[in-house]
């Protein structure tokens, strides 16, 4: 039987080497130049081992306690995919981590919400607005889903498959919420823009897009749909609607939608932008509008209020530390109305944001590096906050008026106007035992702090010190 030419070259050498002994002794050179290179004693290996055994030790620790859901977003694999950085206002991310609830189990609802939303974005807990709605009515409840929904040409927009709530008239909370649980969940804002987006990519692909172009844009630009998309919408619309959209881009954080409209359109990017990139807390599309058009981080949009003010207000805390940390922003700069960004963080973004913007006020004033005039306003903004040390600081080391009226203010209310109204019984009591306030100074209608006070517990308290204090004679 003749044997082939390839046997002939293994059977004619008995001792010929395999290509198992070739592989074999390739790994054997390239092990040896390894050792060569890097020296590797029993030393070095024990405490590798014991390295890798500790970081083990600790990563199991700090996860004993945690849910699954927890664990998917703390552990290094999702660490090293950015799934924390996944922005939840660009359609196809917020799918990917959507797609760790729906298709892979992972992630609870709880845990989308408090560790994803809540923990990596900062978002508040009254943004999820079916959240409690054990608590609600059923007129609220409907009302919340409705807003929930974008709005195009005077109709609402609801996904494929769901009912328009209106409709819904005498279902009980439990059927209304069940075909909206996702609003338990999601952010309504966050749900919205998905919805948005959705239908944009439907009616684009359908061809019924219709007279109300410039809805479909705004939408595409918030949800970060692909640039072709966006695009074509946009040579569809006018100067205006491009410069609006450019905010919606801004707004959603798509620093790709934004330079579309910019370079291709001509889209006008100023403070706008920036006020809007900080509701939501898009920090890398903060530092684009900074870095690459020079937009002001100080400047105030419309001339009302500056970003740091919408990022306090909206109690976006990681940005509220970007823009000061990095961008050097004037945390003592006031509204038309006469708040500090401190003052917007303490009526609507939180006590976290509060705390920082204190802490930071008083270390800016005790080391005298404020760079503005510390007036009234620093006191009737501590006023209406409660906050007794703060009115401490600027009364006795920078020597203003605890007497003094707003200057911003139409009613010429004093800070214990403002306490009063805002029901501070601590701060009432401070300003007049330690201060020795006016009791009885009025405003320009003639109302005392007592008279603004109204039905709360600090018109008992200012009636009995005006009675221990009566007006001079």
């Amino acid at each position: 039987m003749p044997v082939s030419t390839r046997s002939k070259g293994k059977a004619g050498k008995r001792g010929a080497k395999t290509t198992r002994d070739s592989a074999r002794a390739s790994r054997s050179r390239i092990s040896s130049k390894k050792k060569a290179k890097e020296p590797f004693t029993a030393a070095e290996r024990c405490a590798k081992r014991l390295a890798r055994q500790s970081r083990a030790e600790r990563y199991a620790r700090d996860n004993r306690d945690l849910t699954l859901g927890e664990q998917v977003l703390r552990n290094p694999l999702s660490r090293d995919l950015s799934i924390q950085e996944l922005n939840p206002f660009k359609l196809s991310e917020l799918q990917s981590v959507l797609g760790l609830r729906e298709f892979y189990k992972l992630l609870p609802d709880v845990d989308l919400k408090e560790c994803y939303f809540e923990g990596a974005w900062g978002v508040r807990k009254d943004e999820f607005v079916l959240a409690n709605w054990r608590e609600m009515t059923v007129w609220a409840i409907q009302r919340n889903v409705r807003l929930a929904h974008p709005e195009i040409g005077g109709r609402d927009v609801y996904p494929p498959g769901k009912v328009d709530v209106n409709k819904l008239k005498n279902k009980t909370k439990e059927e209304i919420v069940r075909a909206f649980w996702e609003l338990t969940y999601v952010p309504a804002e966050v749900y919205e823009t998905a919805v948005g987006g959705v239908h944009v990519l439907r009616s684009v692909k359908a061809g019924k897009v219709g007279q109300e172009v410039r809805g479909y844009l705004w939408l595409a630009c918030l949800a970060g749909l692909d640039l072709p998309v966006i695009r074509g919408l946009a040579e569809k619309c006018g100067k205006d609607d491009i410069d609006e959209a450019a905010r919606w881009a801004a707004w959603g954080g798509h620093t790709d939608v934004l330079d579309l409209l910019a370079s291709e359109f001509g889209a006008w990017i100023g403070e706008y932008c920036l006020f809007s990139a900080a509701d939501w807390g898009h920090d890398a599309m903060i530092d684009h509008l900074v870095e690459e058009y020079g937009v002001d981080p100080n400047e105030a949009s419309g001339g009302v209020a500056t970003a740091l003010h919408e990022a306090a207000w909206s109690g976006r805390v990681r940005t509220v530390k970007h823009l000061v940390e990095k961008h050097n922003v004037d945390i003592h700069k006031r509204t038309r109305s006469g708040d500090t960004a401190l003052d917007s963080a303490e009526r609507h973004g939180g006590t976290v944001c509060g705390d920082y913007l204190r802490e930071l006020t008083y270390t800016q004033l005790l080391a005298g590096e404020y760079r503005g005039d510390i007036d009234v306003k620093f006191l009737v903004s501590a006023a209406r906050r409660g906050d007794d040390a703060m009115i401490d600081l600027v009364v006795e080391k920078y020597g203003v008026d605890p007497n003094g009226v707003d200057p911003n203010g139409v009613e010429g209310w004093t800070a214990l106007h403002y306490a009063a109204k805002y029901d501070h019984v601590r701060t009432v009591k401070h300003l007049v035992e330690k201060h020795n306030v006016d009791i009885h100074k009025r405003d320009r209608w003639g109302r005392t702090a007592l008279d603004v006070a109204e039905m709360t517990e600090c018109a008992a308290v200012l009636r009995g010190l005006m009675s221990a204090r009566p007006p001079p004679s």
